[in-house]
């Protein structure tokens, strides 16, 4: 009897790089490059392009220092920095969509800049209201699904935690509370475009 032989169907499978975030990666991208491209922070033009620093609203400088001190980063900080950004930012991309995720960093970073130069501080740069912004907007989702999202609840109390606690230890009150402010606006303004989808 010819005996029929099974010959293996291999399929071929593509790997295809995922752009689930893109505002996210482009964000990202924009503050390794300036990152990168001066020496890893140390030229004089990354701290006069990206943190806050009080000069004249008649400066056109000043308007863009308005929002890109949130691509600054100070030395070593940079990798913890943008660790939590990346790993929050693509969950509340998703549930917004790109356009409205846009005006949410703007609005965040426009205003934290904004309470940052009224309240007289210089000098200062970094993410963290995006950061405090991500992590309760993810935990908030979460509840708006139904769930209980336990591992976002620690990230929100230690992150808290860690302010806290750094807030105590810093002299530099002002400057603690402003990345806050801005990140409750951020919060509620997320809420609002969400709530609008």
């Amino acid at each position: 009897m010819p005996t029929k032989r099974k010959h293996a169907q291999v399929s071929e499978k593509h790997i295809w790089l995922d752009f689930q975030a893109p505002v996210t990666l482009v964000v990202f991208l924009l503050a390794l490059l300036a990152f990168l491209l001066s020496g890893e922070g140390e030229a004089p033009f990354y701290r006069d392009w990206f943190s806050l620093t009080k000069t004249s609203f008649a400066d056109p400088a000043q308007y863009v220092r308005l929002f890109s001190f949130v691509l600054g980063s100070s030395g070593a900080a940079f990798i913890s920095d943008w660790l939590m950004f990346l790993l929050l930012a693509p969950q509340v991309e998703e549930q917004m969509g790109p356009g409205k995720f846009i005006v949410l960093l703007a609005a965040t970073a426009g205003v934290t800049g904004l309470l940052g130069i009224l309240s007289g501080v210089t000098g200062w740069m970094g993410n963290g209201c995006f950061v405090l912004m991500l992590i309760i907007l993810t935990v908030v989702f979460s509840l708006q699904g139904g769930k209980i999202p336990l591992i976002s609840g620690l990230v929100f109390s230690l992150y808290l935690w860690q302010e806290v606690t750094y807030f105590q230890a810093s002299s530099q009150i002002i400057s603690q509370l402003i990345p806050i402010g801005g990140a409750i606006v951020g919060v509620i303004l997320g809420l609002l475009l969400h709530r609008k989808r």
